[in-house]
């Protein structure tokens, strides 16, 4: 039955002051008690009970709290109340005659528990407690602990606590909670991120009632700013504000603020009602767009903090580093601890903490709450997560809550973590069963968010082709935008399996992936104190950019280091892969990732640098000649077939190689020569335009001491030509001596006398046909690296494993050394700069050079530039005003060194240009993100 209260003031709270007309809503009408309560803590049971004063029914609560208070709560999510300022709640009350206490638990937006006494239960007809929300706070826990309600709020336990020597049992019923406030709902932000200087926003007051009004924004480093205002009327009030404080310093990261408001304009702020805003906006260093074409990425650990400071440490080391991506679990067991019980507190805040940084999030979708696990009974609880859920809907509902309430910030969600790998999918790895989970998924995303790239969840081990065919027959093939890898190693990189898992990986995309992008969403080395596979901070620091670079110049979509804070304090090999460590201490690594990030940001790779520093490479044989080059197999069934090529990399044509090794007992082929080479070269190469295959190519050559060597130089990858460089300096992968004096030394002059293929035991291609061209020697200091174009000047990342002076190739008579903004300039001779190059990447910087700058009409100007190799470039005239003029050169292959393109002072249509300003202009789009990026130099013709 429903009762009426009329005019009956509250015995539970003195009566608050007096205000403009009040707004009262009904948030909770306990209308259907049923199972969406149960007890949380201590003895207590919920029920309906139709004495009630709205609606249906009422909440009975049952408690006995002579072992301590009583505590009831949601089984599900509990519902937020609608956005609003609420200056007090009302709840009607049947008490049940003791003086015991009644408590109301709220949580607001950030997760913190706000404990407010509602008064004595010794009424026992219905009466109305009025809970002042600005002045009646209890105790606080949790969130960001401020003891204000932030943002949205919801009701989350009931509490009876025992008052003396009381009754320890009884019976009370609740009903009809109402918010009362002023019509005033807080403040947004538009946009709501931004960058300080370079951008602005509009703080937005929706006013309720006629008043005076404050908000103050403010940061966790400190930065502060308020603003005062007088509204006389309801609207909206509109605050412009750059990001800054009132002296002119920008703030940073995640800004909350605090709206406090009376409903009388007279200029005086009086008894104010306030309430929080979390992440009310965020101030970068940077526009998002600058911010874009980064590389880097980091393993991030935002959503596990307890507070918010620790997590704007983070992403400011984020920020600091040029990260574009930052990989972040939502793991289900934490999402969602109990069925319908979704926690969202610290993901809220670790994608606010992310996005006011302009750092883009990578979602994890991982592993399986522990009480929908598929494990069997007796499984040890750390295992219970790794198993798939017993039941798809229950996966299904997981994913689309998560995605539904993101999809407007991450926009990249990784499916699960190493499937193919007993420790994250047991009891066993099952394509099958990752295709169920991945399909449904895909559907979930695409439906709640059609633009987003969802992920293969990052494999163990590069990419695994059985394991992606088995996928891929089981229905999966069309259920991921790009594919996540993970790929450790022991020791440097160059030397390692990981040249073999990138082309593979790449190979495999081309062939059966054809559009899909690669990740690498791990990839790490650990400083552990004695674990075997440990290296120094200098040796991470070192592998980090060199892993960078070849990511680079490999075609990444992106390189998500593991991880970005160490996991803990201890020597094992899991706590040190950080590349800061637990206390905040930088090590060398971040500095590392920072440079790098600072150096390639805003620009595209443009290719491999060339193994010779200056840029010259010596031709030994352009392999236009088949008969200089023997073919057989090896193992036995197979056949290698040479023929010549019109498709080459220069010369008059090059060779064809024609393999079928599809008998089981064929192992390769060999490719036998003696091509002599003059001089002392620090390296030899060789251009190969692949098959898709995989196949390992390896390279012979004798010494004059009778000592052989041998090395892997590369695969054969996608159908593109890529330049196989055999480095002296012992590195190369698989690198083996033997024979004469087998001293390992290379003893000049030498010979080359093989080259070999072997058949992949992974790809499962066994016949085809590749090309080869221009075998090749490098002197004068060998080099490993890759090139960038963009923000107005080519970039060289540059290194060598034995640390060399050498003279680098430059397009101009200026070159620097380039530091996160710092600049050292180095001596250049003839276009040749004087650097010292170490196991440490250099970035050099330089620009193009127009000559002549000013010059008469009809006359040629030519442009000195530097790339890559293959970089594809074009070459473009514009008019100061930006007309285009001509089009010299349009998404040209260039190898990489010096180069060098004239224009002859006519438009496309073969007219002469008039006198006047001009830009010429070099155009390189990036294989990260497809954006374009430029490089002009101006010129004037009279």
């Amino acid at each position: 039955m429903t009762l009426a209260i009329a005019g009956l003031m509250s015995v539970f709270a003195t009566p608050l002051p007096a205000q403009a007309a009040e707004s009262v809503a009904t948030v909770e009408s306990f209308n259907s008690v049923g199972s969406s309560w149960t007890r949380a803590l201590g003895t207590s049971t919920a029920q309906s009970d139709g004495d009630a004063t709205e609606g249906a029914s009422a909440l009975a609560l049952t408690y006995d709290i002579s072992a301590g208070s009583a505590e009831i709560g949601r089984t599900q999510t509990p519902p937020v109340f609608k956005v609003g300022a609420y200056r007090a709640l009302k709840l009607d009350i049947k008490g049940d005659g003791s003086y015991n206490t009644f408590y109301l638990r709220l949580q607001d937006a950030t997760g913190e528990v706000l404990y407010y006494r509602v008064g004595n239960l010794n009424n026992t007809n219905w009466s109305t407690a009025v809970v002042d929300l600005q002045k009646g706070l209890a105790a606080s826990s949790g969130g960001d602990a401020n003891k204000r309600i932030d943002g949205a709020v919801s009701l989350y336990r009931l509490v009876v606590v025992r008052n003396g020597s009381e009754a320890a049992k009884g019976r009370i019923l609740v009903d009809n909670l109402r918010t009362v406030g002023d019509g005033w709902t807080g403040a947004t932000a538009s946009p709501r991120y931004f960058a300080a200087g370079a951008q602005s926003t509009t703080l937005s007051v929706p006013v309720g009632t006629p008043g005076d009004f404050r908000l103050v924004v403010s940061d966790v480093f400190g930065h502060q700013r308020t603003f005062d205002s007088k509204a006389t009327s309801t609207g909206t009030a509109s605050l412009g504000w750059d990001g800054k404080t009132a002296d002119g310093v920008a703030f940073e990261g995640t800004v909350s603020g605090v709206l406090s408001y009376d409903t009388t304009p007279n200029g005086s702020l009086v008894a104010p009602t306030t309430v929080g805003l979390p992440y009310l906006a965020g101030v970068a260093t940077r526009t998002a767009a600058k911010a874009s074409s980064s590389l880097v990425g980091v393993n991030s650990s935002l959503s596990t903090y307890e507070g918010l400071a620790s997590a704007e440490a983070d992403a400011r080391l984020m920020e600091g580093a040029f990260t574009r991506y930052a990989r972040e679990e939502f793991e289900w067991n934490r999402v969602e601890p109990r069925n319908g019980y979704f926690e969202w507190f610290k993901f809220d805040r670790a994608v606010a903490v992310a996005k006011a940084r302009n750092v883009d999030v990578v979602g994890k979708l991982v592993y399986t709450a522990d009480w929908a696990s598929s494990a069997p009974a007796g499984t040890a609880a750390a295992d219970v997560r790794y198993y798939p859920p017993k039941d798809i809907n229950d996966w299904n509902d997981y994913v689309r809550q998560t995605v539904n309430r993101y999809k407007d910030s991450v926009k990249v969600w990784e499916v699960w973590n190493e499937p193919n790998i007993d420790k994250y999918w047991k009891p066993a790895p099952s394509a099958a069963g990752y295709a169920t989970l991945l399909k449904s998924a895909n559907s979930i995303i695409k439906a709640a968010s059609p633009d987003s790239t969802v992920l293969v969840g990052g494999l163990a081990n590069g990419l695994p082709e059985a394991y992606m065919n088995s996928m891929i027959s089981n229905g999966a093939g069309n259920s991921f935008d790009g594919v996540a890898v993970h790929m450790y190693v022991n020791g440097a990189p160059e030397p390692s399996i990981i040249d073999s898992w990138m082309t593979g990986a790449k190979s495999y995309m081309a062939r059966k992936l054809p559009g899909k992008s690669l990740w690498i969403t791990e990839v790490g080395w650990t400083t552990c104190g004695s674990c075997t596979t440990k290296v120094s901070e200098e040796e991470q620091a070192q592998y980090l950019s060199r892993f960078m670079i070849e990511a680079a110049n490999q075609g990444i979509k992106s390189v998500l280091w593991f991880n970005l804070r160490e996991l803990g304090t201890s020597t094992s090999s899991i706590d040190n892969y950080g590349l800061v460590q637990k206390d905040g201490r930088l090590k060398p690594a971040y500095v590392a990732l920072a440079r790098f990030g600072a150096a390639t940001v805003e620009t595209a790779p443009a290719g491999a640098a060339s193994p010779s520093p200056d840029g010259k490479t010596t031709v030994l044989n352009d392999m236009a000649q088949p008969s200089q080059f023997k073919p057989s197999s090896v193992g036995s069934g197979g056949s290698t077939t040479v023929s010549t090529s019109s498709g080459r990399v220069g010369g008059t044509a090059a060779l064809a190689v024609n393999y079928n090794y599809s008998n089981s007992k064929a192992t390769g082929g060999l490719l036998s020569t003696g091509v002599s080479v003059a001089g002392q070269p620090g390296a030899l190469s060789i251009w190969a335009y692949g098959d898709n295959s995989n196949n390992p190519v390896f390279l012979k050559f004798v010494d004059a001491k009778g000592e052989t060597f041998e090395a892997k130089i590369g695969n054969l990858g996608t159908k593109d030509w890529e330049r196989l460089v055999f480095y002296f300096d012992g590195n190369n992968p698989n690198y083996t001596h033997s024979g004469g004096n087998n001293d390992a030394k290379v003893d000049f002059p030498i010979i080359i006398k093989q080259i070999h293929v072997y058949k992949s035991t992974s790809s499962g291609v066994t016949s085809g046909q590749f090309l080869l061209d221009d075998l090749s020697a490098h002197y004068d200091g060998i080099m490993r690296g890759a090139v960038f174009v963009g923000r107005g000047y080519v970039t060289q990342a540059l290194y060598s494993l034995t640390a060399r002076d050498v003279n680098l190739s430059v397009p101009s008579s200026t070159a620097y050394i380039y530091d996160r903004g710092t600049v050292t300039g180095l001596p250049v001779t003839n276009k040749l700069a004087r650097v010292t190059s170490t196991p440490t990447p250099k970035f050099v910087i330089s620009t193009p050079q127009v000559s002549p700058v000013a010059g008469p009409t009809r006359s040629p100007v030519s442009l000195s530039f530097l790339s890559g190799d293959r970089s594809r470039l074009s070459l473009q005239i514009y008019t100061q005003s930006g007309a285009l003029v001509r089009t010299l050169a349009a998404d040209k292959a260039y190898l990489a060194g010096p180069a060098n393109v004239t224009w002859d002072g006519k438009r496309s249509d073969g007219t002469w240009s008039a006198a006047g300003a001009y830009v010429f202009r070099i155009v390189s789009k990036s294989s990260i993100d497809g954006k374009v990026s430029t490089v002009s130099r101006q010129f004037t013709i009279r």
